[in-house]
């Protein structure tokens, strides 16, 4: 079947040692005035300190913003958009995970807007962004969003709840993938933004808008983690070939879901986040093997080469059988990696669960009927959820 393929991706260099290259990237941008966006943790890291010596090398005029917090509040986006506005900084450099990259899109955005975030989350959601947007540079410190690949964005509200956005004035200018930013990830941020990683590429690989393209980005990138993830979770300070690899799959697993699409596994994982106040890859994998189980019946071929993707052999099984057995292997990989399994350890019982369902259906209908494999009411998502106690 032919479809219409949009494919968005921006122009990219991806390798060892390339962060050194920062500063010739900003000059071929015009750069007189830069803003770094990151995080304290980064700065206490030294990563920081290295960009600031190459971009001093390059005599560059910078300013650090180091406020950025998981899962980018309203609040801290506006704060920096009116910082780069206030200051004339004509180049935004993000450096981080995907909070820090959300965080560095929306706000080059939003700096000269008519309107405030909050006010375009309200009412406006989804148009285009009227002002100047900020050119930006996007460099990502671990393998898991894949954001510096994406003009989506999600940003969060005072309640936690996360507010998906996409627009194309989200791309970056530019991008720098170098594995060795993520070589001192602690296994649990490895294992936790590794399987955001393969979450993204389950989804996109599965819904029913995948294309040709998606299918070649998500196909691989699934791959890539079940060959590479433990390698990295367990030693990753030395498995510098698994955190390249990582590094690719991630890139790859949000541009296919942002090129075919995402699924009921997004949706649902955001109601359990914003309630447990956990991380979002804890929270995919919590609800990743229940929403597997959902959808299985609604794309048997692709989840049987899911299976196989992972490593595990399909021989001698029927379809369906092989299928299943997706489950199993992300089931045991999820154990391998120490993330939590179910959502009573996280604090949610049985009595959450009604108001949960309905939020996460009054806030995904859309995507459940555009991208997941399965159709799904509000009862289906309380069985999803059940069965991820």
């Amino acid at each position: 079947m032919t479809r219409l393929i949009n494919v968005k991706i921006p122009d990219t260099t991806i390798g060892l040692g390339t962060i050194s290259t920062i500063g010739q990237e900003a000059q071929k941008l015009g750069a007189l005035k830069i803003l770094v966006i990151t995080d304290k943790g980064l700065v206490e890291a030294g990563i920081i300190d290295s960009v600031k010596a190459l971009l001093e090398d390059d005599k560059l005029q910078f300013d650090i913003y180091d406020g950025c917090k998981p899962e980018p509040p309203i609040s801290i986006i506006e704060t920096i958009a009116k910082k780069v506005k206030e200051n004339n900084y004509d180049l935004v450099i993000g450096i981080g995970g995907g909070s820090n990259m959300d965080a560095t899109k929306v706000a080059s955005t939003f700096a000269y807007s008519s309107i405030s975030l909050s006010e375009y989350i309200q009412n406006h959601r989804g148009e285009k962004v009227e002002g100047k947007t900020i050119p930006k540079i996007l460099i990502p410190t671990t393998a898991g969003t894949g954001a510096e690949w994406s003009m989506a964005a999600v940003v969060y509200d005072s309640n936690g709840l996360g507010h998906p956005l996409a627009v194309a004035q989200f791309l970056a200018d530019k991008v720098i993938i170098d594995p060795e930013l993520t070589i001192n990830l602690p296994p649990r941020i490895t294992a936790e933004t590794g399987f955001d990683a393969l979450t993204h590429a389950i989804e996109a690989y599965t819904c029913c808008t995948a294309n040709i393209f998606s299918d070649m980005l998500a196909g691989t990138s699934i791959k890539l983690i079940g060959e590479n993830i433990r390698q990295a979770y367990a030693k990753g300070a030395k498995c510098i070939e698994a955190r390249y690899n990582m590094s690719l799959a991630a890139a790859m697993a949000m541009n296919a879901a942002i090129t075919g699409g995402m699924g009921l596994c997004h949706l649902i994982a955001d109601v359990v986040q914003a309630k447990a106040r956990i991380t979002h890859g804890a929270s995919l994998a919590i609800m990743l093997p229940a929403v597997m189980e959902y959808n299985l019946i609604g794309n048997p071929p692709k989840f049987a080469k899911i299976t196989e993707l992972l490593g595990e052999s399909v021989s001698g099984l029927s379809l369906i059988e092989a299928s299943a057995r997706s489950v199993t292997v992300v089931r045991k990989l999820i154990s391998d990696l120490g993330l939590p399994k179910n959502m009573r350890e996280v604090g949610i019982a049985e009595t959450d669960i009604e108001t949960m369902a309905n939020q996460c259906y009054e806030a995904g209908q859309m995507g459940i009927k555009n991208w997941n494999p399965r159709d799904a009411i509000e009862a289906d998502i309380v069985r999803v959820y059940r069965a991820s106690l």
